[in-house]
C-alpha cells in the first residue's frame, strides 16, 4: 500500500508540474509575441470540465506589428480550432471519431503562435494539455520533453524493426514509466510542434502504442492533436516522409496560413522566400534566377570577414565543424578585449594506475568537443550564453541568459554563482548590444543566479575523462540550421560554400536548408553573408534549391488538395496516382474511423464492388483471401485491386452505410439507363463526387468526406505491375 500510494503521488506530482510548465511556456511565448488580456496561470490551473474559464478567443485584438491580412487570416483558423476543441468536449463519450487539426504554412506565418493559443483555449475548457516536439530545440522552447523522452521511444533502424516491433517496445517502456504512461493514456489535447522531421513509421508505431495505453480504436486512442507542419523544411533523417501516410492524410484536417507575419515589413523580403519555396520546374525559370540574384545582391547583407559580423548576430551553418571553429573564433577575440575575466574548468584524466590526473591538450580538446560547458567560459559586458543543466524551479537547460552589466572579478574567479538576467520560460528572444536590465525586464526577464554546473565525464578511446568547476554556461553564439527552426532571430550570419564541394564545412545539401535560412529574420539586411563575391554565393544558394527532391513535388500538390484553403472549404480529391509510388505500394490505412471504398477485379476491369467498413486495411486482406464477401469470393476474380476510397466518417456507421447504399443504388441506375458493360468504371467512379459533395454540404451532419483516387485500373490497362 506504501509503494502504491508513493507511486499514485509521483504520477500526480509529475503530471501537474508537466501541465504547469507546458502552460507557463505557452502564456510568456504568446505575451513575447505581443498578445494581450490573456488568462492567467492561475485561472488555467482552476479550471475544470465543470466550471471552465471562460475567455473569448475571437476577440484577440491584433497585435503591434501583425499586418491586418494575417489577423483574419489567423482568426478564420482559430475559429475552426475553436470549434473542432468544443466538439471534442461535447462528443468525449459519444462513437463520434473527431478530426485532429494539422496547421500548415511557410516559417513566420504564425503556426506555432495559433496552436498555441488553441492549447490555451483547450485548458480553459478544463481538458489535459501538454505538448512534444521531435525537434529538441522547439520542446526546449515549449517546456516539454522531447518526443523520443516522453514516450520512451528507443533508438532505432526504421528499414530493420516493424512499426508493430517498435509500438511493442514503446509500450513495454512506458509501463516501467508509470508517470508517463499515466499522462498519455489521460491527456486530452497535445501540441505536436514541427511534424515533419517525424518518419511515417515512428508516427505509425505512436499511434498503435496510444490505442493499446488508451484503450480506444479512435485515431490516436481518441486523442486530439494539434500539429503545426512545413513540409519544405526538414524532412526524416531515416524512413518515408509523414504526409506519406494514410494516418495522416485520413485522419487531419489541413489548415493553411499563407500570411507572413515575421517579415511582412519588407516586400523583397517575402519575393525571396517565394522563390526559395518553388517547384524544380519553376526554378529553371532564367527570369526566376535573375529575379533572385538581384534580390539577394541588393537586399542582403555581405561582409568579407567572420570578424565584421556584429557581435549580436547569431551563426547559423549546415554543420557542427564551422560551429566549433566560430566558437574558437571568437573566444580569440574576447581574449584580446578589455574587461574579459575567464573561467576555467579543472579538467583531469584516468591514467593506467586508475588515478586522475591534470588533464592534457588533446583530452581538454576532446571534452570541448563532447560537452556543452567549454574549458573556458568568458564574462563581459552584453554577453549572450545558454544555460546547459537543470536547476528545479530555477532554470532550465537551454535556457537564454544575459549579462547587461559588467562582471564581478572576485565572484567569477572564486567560482561563486553570478547574476544575470534570464529570459522566461519558452523565450526566444536573442538580446542585442542595445538591450539593458531595464529592457529585458520589460520582457519578464528575471535577475536569477547560475552557479557550477554538475560534473561531467566522458569515456572515450580507453581513456576516462571529466570536466568539473565550470560555470554551466555556453556563449551563445553559433548554431545549426535545425536548432532555429521556428525561431525568429534579430540577426542572423552564415557563409555558404561557392565551389559546391559537398565536403567543405560551409557546404549546403538540401533546399530545406534554404528555405530555413531566408525565413529566420525580420528583414534581409539582418540576414549576414561572409563573402567577397555576393553574386557567386548567390549562384551556389540557387544551385542548391534546383537540387530535386523525390517528395516535393507530389507533397506539394498534396497539401494543395488536403488543406480547407482559409474559407474556402473545396470538397477534396486525393489522386495517388500523381505519387512517387505505385499504387500498390501505398500504405492502406488501418484505423477504425470508417470507409467507403471501390475495389475492381485484376483479372477482368469489367467488375467492381462497392462496400463499407470500420478498418480498410483488414477488410481489404478478406476480400482478397475469398472472406470478404460473396460477390468478392470467386478466385476467378482475384485479386482484387482497390480503386478508391472514401475517408472522413468519424466513426459515423449511420452516415457511412447511408453512402455506400446511395453509391449502390446510383451504380445500379447507371447500369439499367445503358446497355449492360456500357457503363465503364470510370463512370461508377466518378458517381462518388456529387454524392460527396451533397454529404459535405449537409448541415445536420457533421462530417468532412474525402475521396482518394489510387488510380489502380490506369495501370492495369496499361498492362503494367
Amino acid at each position: 500500500n506504501r509503494l502504491k500510494r508513493n507511486t499514485d503521488n509521483k504520477i500526480k506530482a509529475y503530471m501537474k508540474s508537466q501541465a504547469h510548465i507546458f502552460m507557463e511556456h505557452a502564456l510568456n511565448k504568446l505575451q513575447e509575441s505581443g498578445f494581450q488580456r490573456l488568462p492567467t496561470i492561475e485561472n488555467l490551473k482552476k479550471a475544470t470540465l465543470e466550471t471552465p474559464h471562460v475567455w473569448d478567443v475571437s476577440a484577440l485584438e491584433r497585435p503591434v506589428g501583425q499586418p491586418e491580412p494575417s489577423h483574419d487570416e489567423q482568426r478564420n483558423v482559430l475559429t475552426k480550432l475553436k470549434q473542432t476543441i468544443d466538439t471534442f468536449c461535447g462528443a468525449s463519450n459519444s462513437n463520434v471519431c473527431l478530426k485532429s487539426s494539422c496547421l500548415v504554412g511557410a516559417g513566420g506565418v504564425g503556426k506555432t503562435t495559433c496552436a498555441l493559443i488553441a492549447m490555451v483555449y483547450a485548458r480553459c475548457c478544463g481538458l489535459n494539455v501538454h505538448g512534444t516536439a521531435l525537434v529538441s530545440e522547439r520542446a526546449q522552447e515549449l517546456g516539454v520533453e522531447h518526443l523520443n523522452q516522453s514516450m520512451c521511444i528507443p533508438a532505432v533502424d526504421f528499414h530493420e524493426v516493424s512499426p508493430g516491433q517498435l509500438a511493442e517496445q514503446i509500450v513495454s517502456s512506458l509501463h516501467r514509466h508509470p508517470e508517463k504512461l499515466e499522462l498519455w493514456r489521460t491527456l486530452d489535447v497535445n501540441l505536436f510542434d514541427e511534424l515533419s522531421p517525424v518518419c511515417a513509421e515512428l508516427w505509425s508505431a505512436r499511434e498503435i502504442a496510444l490505442r493499446y495505453i488508451r484503450e480506444s480504436s479512435r485515431p490516436n486512442g481518441g486523442l486530439l492533436e494539434i500539429c503545426t507542419f512545413d513540409h519544405l523544411q526538414m524532412h526524416p533523417i531515416q524512413g518515408t516522409h509523414p504526409l506519406l501516410s494514410p494516418l495522416l492524410t485520413s485522419g487531419y484536417q489541413f489548415h493553411r496560413l499563407s500570411e507572413c507575419v515575421r517579415g511582412a515589413r519588407s516586400q523583397p523580403w517575402l519575393e525571396l522566400q517565394a522563390v526559395t519555396r518553388m517547384t524544380s520546374s519553376q526554378l529553371e525559370d532564367g527570369e526566376n534566377r535573375r529575379r533572385f540574384i538581384e534580390l539577394f545582391v541588393n537586399q542582403c547583407s555581405f561582409v568579407p570577414d567572420a570578424t565584421q559580423v556584429p557581435m549580436d548576430a547569431l551563426f547559423v551553418y549546415g554543420k557542427n565543424k564551422p560551429i566549433k571553429e566560430e566558437c574558437n573564433n571568437v573566444h580569440e577575440r574576447l581574449r584580446h578585449r578589455r574587461n574579459v575575466i575567464i573561467s576555467k574548468s579543472e579538467d583531469e584524466e584516468r591514467n593506467t594506475q586508475g588515478r586522475y590526473i591534470p588533464a592534457s591538450k588533446s583530452t581538454t580538446a576532446t571534452l570541448n568537443w563532447r560537452l556543452r560547458e567549454h574549458h573556458e567560459v568568458f564574462f563581459y559586458r552584453k554577453a549572450r550564453y545558454r544555460i546547459t543543466f537543470n536547476k528545479h524551479n530555477h532554470h532550465s537547460n537551454g535556457q537564454l541568459a544575459f549579462l547587461p552589466w559588467d562582471p564581478d572579478v572576485e565572484t567569477t574567479l572564486n567560482k561563486r554563482p553570478v547574476t544575470l538576467m534570464v529570459a522566461p520560460p519558452g523565450c526566444s528572444y536573442l538580446p542585442n548590444e542595445n538591450d539593458d536590465e531595464h529592457t529585458l525586464a520589460a520582457k519578464l526577464w528575471t535577475r536569477k543566479r547560475v552557479g557550477i554546473a554538475p560534473d561531467a565525464s566522458v569515456y572515450q578511446k580507453g581513456i576516462r575523462m571529466k570536466r568539473t568547476s565550470q560555470y554551466g554556461l555556453q556563449l551563445y553564439v553559433a548554431s545549426t540550421f535545425h536548432s532555429t527552426m521556428g525561431k525568429t532571430l534579430k540577426k542572423l550570419a552564415t557563409r555558404v560554400d561557392e565551389t559546391g564541394d559537398s565536403s567543405s564545412p560551409y557546404a549546403l545539401w538540401d533546399p530545406t536548408q534554404i528555405v530555413m535560412l531566408f525565413s529566420r529574420t525580420r528583414l534581409p539586411r539582418d540576414t549576414h553573408f561572409v563573402t567577397k563575391n555576393p553574386r557567386a554565393t548567390a549562384g551556389a544558394i540557387y544551385r542548391v534549391l534546383k537540387k530535386k527532391s523525390a517528395f516535393r513535388t507530389h507533397l506539394t500538390d498534396l497539401l494543395q488538395r488536403l488543406c480547407s484553403g482559409g474559407s474556402q472549404e473545396a470538397p477534396m480529391v486525393i489522386d495517388h496516382s500523381l505519387s512517387i509510388f505505385r499504387p500498390r505500394d501505398v500504405p492502406v490505412p488501418n484505423d477504425n474511423t470508417g470507409y467507403v471504398y471501390i475495389l475492381v477485379s485484376t483479372k477482368n476491369t469489367n467488375y467492381v464492388y462497392i462496400g463499407s467498413c470500420n478498418c480498410l486495411h483488414t477488410r481489404f486482406r478478406q476480400h482478397n483471401s475469398g472472406y470478404g464477401a460473396n460477390q468478392t469470393a470467386s478466385a476467378a476474380l482475384r485479386p482484387w485491386a482497390l480503386l478508391g476510397f472514401v475517408s472522413g466518417f468519424q466513426g459515423q456507421d449511420a452516415i457511412r452505410i447511408q453512402f455506400e447504399n446511395r453509391w449502390i443504388n446510383e451504380k445500379n441506375n447507371l447500369m439499367r439507363s445503358q446497355a449492360r458493360n456500357h457503363a465503364t468504371v470510370e463512370d461508377i467512379l466518378n458517381l462518388v463526387h456529387p454524392l460527396k459533395e451533397h454529404y459535405n454540404s449537409r448541415e445536420d451532419i457533421n462530417v468532412n468526406l474525402v475521396f482518394f483516387d489510387s488510380g489502380t485500373l490506369r495501370v492495369l490497362e496499361s498492362n503494367d505491375e
